[in-house]
């Protein structure tokens, strides 16, 4: 959130779409400090956007139309893992494939966005302005911060304990509910006022 405010929304979207491409570069390397450094940056590119990206729907939707946005956006997770399930058993014979055709999709993503941005956010960018006068301490103390923190943490615990324990065939069908799931909540909430 804070490279966020610091270089906007723009560049930081770019940095962290920048990093999810450079995670192709895994196909090119056996030595595992290497494959490790760059896992490392794909999940930082990867966690940087999970945060952008509400920021910035923020600042451009209002309404229901960010309600909707926000439900894709939560479903974003489990269709990758959907297709990711769906796809990769296919190329099984062929990692290095898989993992430079995920790389071409992210890098042609990030030239989307940033044709896209440049015509969307050009108001943005000069909204420096930061009020400081809320801070992480005001964060703690909102009821709905918790709530919300704690009920994610239990959907990635649950993924967590899901992806160790089951077997691949059960997992895939737990993935597809989550997906259904999400999108029935995004249309209900598309259609509730709060």
């Amino acid at each position: 959130a804070n490279i966020l405010l610091r270089v906007g929304p723009r560049k930081a979207f770019t940095i962290a779409s920048a990093l999810i491409v450079v995670g192709g570069l895994v196909s090119l390397t056996d030595a595992f400090p290497l494959i490790f450094f760059i896992r490392f940056v794909l999940g930082l590119g990867g966690a940087l956007m999970v945060v952008l990206l509400s920021g910035i729907v923020a600042r451009i939707l209002t309404g229901r139309a960010l309600q909707v946005a926000n439900g894709v956006n939560s479903v974003a997770f489990n269709t990758g893992l959907a297709v990711a399930l769906t796809f990769g058993m296919r190329m099984n014979e062929n990692p290095t494939f898989a993992v430079i055709l995920a790389a071409s999709l992210s890098l042609a993503l990030l030239v989307l966005w940033l044709v896209v941005s440049r015509l969307g956010l050009r108001g943005m960018a000069a909204a420096k302005a930061v009020d400081t006068s809320y801070t992480m301490r005001h964060g703690f103390r909102e009821w709905f911060n918790w709530v919300f923190a704690l009920a994610y943490t239990g959907l990635l615990s649950y993924y967590i304990v899901a992806f160790t324990f089951m077997d691949p065939g059960t997992i895939r069908w737990v993935v597809y509910a989550g997906v259904v799931g999400a999108l029935a909540g995004t249309l209900v909430s598309a259609r509730v006022p709060d």
